[in-house]
């Protein structure tokens, strides 16, 4: 990184609020991390497949952009009300679907003098962890 300066861009909504975090030193070195909550499907963990962002730093942008759009097919097969009201009571177990989609957010570790550009369309997706802004 040769300037102190750069310019977050975010293209359209990307689903993952961003967390900008200025660190004590001056290293030159910006550091991205995505994170993602668990997503479940009754009791299927799938959050290993869901997708990052695309996150490329090019010409003094770092640009961040909604991953491709997923589809989860998922079948399951229940017993039905009435084979479950003539099971043995302690495995009557009456369950719904449950499906759970946690949480995304990217971090950002920038040096201390570096300043942040950002477009207007970043403003509500991006926030400060630390007041030393």
């Amino acid at each position: 990184m040769d300037t102190n300066q750069i310019t977050l861009e975010s293209l359209a909504d990307t689903g993952y609020p961003i967390y900008i975090e200025r660190k004590d030193s001056n290293d030159k070195v910006i550091e991205v991390s995505s994170y993602v909550a668990p997503h479940y499907a009754d009791s299927i963990d799938f959050t290993r497949i869901v997708s990052p962002p695309r996150i490329s730093f090019e010409k003094g942008i770092l640009a961040i952009e909604a991953p491709s759009q997923q589809n989860l097919q998922y079948k399951s097969l229940n017993d039905s009300f009435t084979v479950n009201q003539f099971k043995q009571k302690d495995q009557n177990t009456q369950r719904g679907n449950f499906s759970m989609f946690g949480g995304r957010a990217v971090n950002i570790r920038i040096p201390k003098n570096l300043e942040i550009i950002h477009d207007v369309g970043i403003g509500g997706q991006m926030t400060w962890v630390n007041s030393k802004k």
